[in-house]
């Protein structure tokens, strides 16, 4: 007798690769957003409106280029892990993946701002500390993307990280789609 998980189909790698970069793109363009509407208030007092979309079609376009890098790249890593970490569920890796890379980001980001900071306003010995803080960041480094990947191997976190990417897919098509309107926007500003 076949089990439920056995008699459903599996959906195909490329499915799985769209899964991922999905995931990739909900945090690229959500940072990229995030930006552009930060500088706005400064953009509208030094540029015209053309220039503004223009700024804002090249961060999209950047966006897209940088999601399919980062895709394959964590593609790539699944494809060096042995197949019971990656290949097995690539979606679901890939993804706890993503999200540990963003979390590392954002520390990194975290702490560049904080020894400018410290370096600035405090004697040495404060900053001396500083390397004991990118120490941490190192650790993290190598531990976060291991926990993603043997997280991804529980089936309740699994099937709800599944469901998450597989409705951010549609996103992804938005995404996609303004990427190639704002190329659009690029290769007329360019040819006039």
């Amino acid at each position: 007798m076949t089990s439920e998980r056995e008699a459903t189909p599996q959906p195909g790698y490329f499915h799985e690769a769209l899964g991922v970069f999905s995931a990739v793109a909900f945090c690229a363009y959500n940072w990229t957003f995030l930006v552009f509407f930060w500088q706005l208030p400064s953009l509208v007092l030094s540029f015209d409106a053309d220039e503004i979309i223009a700024f804002g079609a090249y961060q999209l376009m950047f966006s897209f280029f940088e999601c399919l890098i980062i895709t394959l790249l964590i593609l790539l890593i699944g494809l060096l892990l042995p197949a019971r970490y990656f290949r097995r569920n690539p979606l679901v890796a890939g993804s706890l993946l993503t999200g540990s890379f963003l979390i590392l980001a954002a520390y990194f980001r975290y702490l560049a701002i904080l020894s400018a900071w410290v370096s600035a306003a405090f004697s040495t010995s404060l900053a001396a500390a500083i390397p004991f803080v990118y120490g941490s960041f190192m650790f993290l480094a190598v531990l976060l993307p291991i926990y993603a990947v043997l997280l991804a191997r529980q089936e309740k976190v699994a099937g709800l990280v599944r469901k998450f990417v597989e409705n951010l897919l549609v996103l992804a098509s938005v995404y996609v789609l303004m990427s190639i309107a704002s190329a659009g926007i690029v290769l007329v500003r360019n040819i006039r």
